[in-house]
């Protein structure tokens, strides 16, 4: 029988939101062209016209050497956390059949937001602004948030459990 708090299952839906919300808005170069970064693709329109770039697109491009440098670095750690973030979606589902605690999950929701917040600073620079533009991380504190709060949830249970 599944047994959970409703609170949990309010996260089902917000880490879902996470597929199709924005994690951070670029703007390219000077004014080159704008794009919104989603966790899997990004969407890119620049004066050489709109471009939707997959995670597979992106380690092709690794991989051929189109990108190199700085960039293949920051899509190197942008692609871990994808592998973190999809293995955070799997503890949850497991987590809500109860065969995992909610501290994996928020563990794993953290790490996934460290990553990505590596990938933005190791392009970008430490004040997400530097020669190859801006960024602007709309999504990735509401990440950091919701890591917190699994956590936090998971601290409740536990001093819940040793008060009975």
């Amino acid at each position: 029988m599944l047994n959970y708090d409703f609170k949990y299952s309010i996260f089902v839906p917000l880490i879902f939101l996470f597929f199709i919300l924005p994690v951070h808005i670029i703007i390219i170069g000077t004014d080159l062209g704008i794009a919104v970064q989603f966790p899997l693709f990004r969407e890119q329109w620049t004066n050489y016209g709109f471009s939707d770039i997959n995670w597979f697109t992106d380690i092709q491009y690794i991989l051929k050497g189109t990108l190199s440098g700085k960039t293949a670095i920051s899509i190197e750690f942008w692609q871990i956390g994808n592998l973190v973030f999809v293995l955070t979606i799997i503890a949850l589902a497991l987590h809500l059949s109860e065969k995992i605690s909610i501290k994996i999950v928020a563990y794993s929701l953290f790490v996934t937001s460290c990553l990505y917040l590596t990938s933005i600073i190791i392009q970008y620079g430490p004040l997400f602004h530097g020669p190859a533009g801006v960024a602007i991380p709309v999504g990735l504190p509401l990440l950091f948030f919701l890591s917190y709060w699994f956590y936090s949830l998971h601290r409740k249970n536990r001093e819940g459990c040793q008060e009975e």
